[in-house]
């Protein structure tokens, strides 16, 4: 209970928006394009796959996930509004290749 309330005082406020993040912090945010380790160093097995080798394919292919899973989720919306059953099933591809690109990318961190 302590720590909700805690929370609560929390402003939930950026120091800066996201476009203008690499102008405040330049120097990081260079880092994390040339250091980029997948999953964030977060998993156990997090960097025994080279990924620091070829970074940017990494970078790439979490991009390219979160791409499907937005193109998926307009797909869903528009197909709500217009009552398409083919893009409905679109939808639902994309959605389902964005989660084989997920698995694809956390199961070899």
């Amino acid at each position: 209970m302590e720590k909700m309330q805690l929370r609560q005082s929390y402003q939930n406020m950026w120091h800066s928006d996201l476009l203008g993040s690499i102008k405040k912090d330049t120097p990081y945010c260079c880092f994390a394009v040339f250091w980029y380790v997948c999953c964030a160093g977060y998993m156990p097995c997090s960097g025994k796959c080279y990924e620091s080798s070829c970074s940017e394919l990494c970078l790439g292919t979490e991009g390219f996930m979160l791409c499907l899973q937005q193109v998926a989720c307009i797909f869903s919306m528009v197909a709500c509004i217009v009552g398409s059953d083919e893009l409905r099933e679109a939808s639902q591809i994309l959605n389902l290749l964005a989660d084989l690109v997920y698995c694809t990318v956390c199961a070899c961190r």
